[in-house]
C-alpha cells in the first residue's frame, strides 16, 4: 500500500535527522569547576611571585612597583574568595604581610601631609587617595584599605599593624575628615533654639557642655 510506505518512508527520514544528544550537565559543570580551580591557584602563584619579587627588590622604586602589584593580585583574590583573613594565612606569612601593608599606608597619608600646602591633611587629597582609581581599576589606595580590612580580623594578631603605626594615622585621617565636616556644618547650617532663633557662641558652647555632661551621666548609670 501506498500509505504504508509514506509512513514508513517518514519514519526513516525522521531517524536520520534526529538531534544530536544534549551534553550531560555533570560534565558541563566540572568543567567550569576545574577551570575555576586552575585560574585561582594561576592567581595565588602569580601574588606569590609578586611578593617574593618585593622581598628581594633594593631600591625603594623596586619595593613599591612590587608591592603595589603584590596587593593588587591579594584584593582580587580576596574579593573572589570573601575571606581576606583566611587567604592571608594560607598565602604568606599574615604578620609580615599585614606590617608591610600597614606601614605603606601610614608612609603614603604621610606623604600626602608633607605634600600641602599647610603642612596638614587636606580631606579632598585623603578621599581621592583611597578612591582614585583608572580604567575602572581599585586604586592603591583603595585596595589598601581593602586588605587592612581583612588583616584586622580574627583570629589574626593585629599588634604588626600597630607597631606598623596604622593607629595613629587613622586617628589623624579620622581628624581630619571629621574637623572639615562640622566646619562646613557649622557654616551651612548654625544651630538655632526650639522656637528657631540661631544660638549666639556662648549659648552653643554651653549646650555642648551640657550636652557632654548629660551623655556622661548616662554612662555612669
Amino acid at each position: 500500500m501506498k500509505w504504508l510506505g509514506r509512513i514508513r518512508e517518514k519514519v526513516s527520514n525522521s531517524s536520520l535527522t534526529s538531534p544530536p544528544p544534549r551534553p550531560n550537565r555533570l560534565f558541563l559543570d566540572e568543567g567550569t569547576t576545574s577551570s575555576r580551580v586552575r585560574e585561582k591557584n594561576e592567581s595565588e602563584q602569580d601574588f606569590k611571585r609578586a611578593w617574593d619579587d618585593f622581598r628581594a627588590a633594593n631600591s625603594d622604586k623596586e619595593k613599591e612597583e612590587a608591592l603595589e602589584k603584590t596587593l593588587s593580585l591579594f584584593c582580587k583574590i580576596a574579593r573572589r574568595n570573601s575571606n581576606p583573613a583566611e587567604l592571608a594565612l594560607t598565602l604568606v606569612d599574615v604578620r609580615v604581610f599585614g606590617f608591610v601593608v600597614a606601614r605603606a599606608l601610614v608612609t603614603d597619608i604621610e606623604r600626602l601631609r608633607k605634600a600641602s600646602p599647610n603642612g596638614q591633611l587636606q580631606p579632598n587629597d585623603i578621599l581621592n587617595f583611597f578612591i582614585d582609581g583608572q580604567k575602572g581599576e581599585s586604586s592603591f589606595g583603595a585596595n589598601l584599605l581593602f586588605a587592612l580590612e581583612g588583616l584586622v580580623a580574627p583570629p589574626l594578631d593585629v599588634q604588626p599593624l600597630l607597631d606598623a603605626g596604622l593607629l595613629s594615622s587613622l586617628v589623624l585621617v579620622l581628624h581630619r575628615l571629621l574637623s572639615s565636616a562640622v566646619s562646613a556644618s557649622s557654616v551651612t547650617a548654625p544651630l538655632t533654639t526650639l522656637d528657631g532663633s540661631k544660638l549666639t557662641d556662648d549659648v552653643r558652647d554651653e549646650s555642648r557642655r551640657a550636652m557632654v555632661n548629660s551623655s556622661f551621666e548616662l554612662s555612669l548609670d
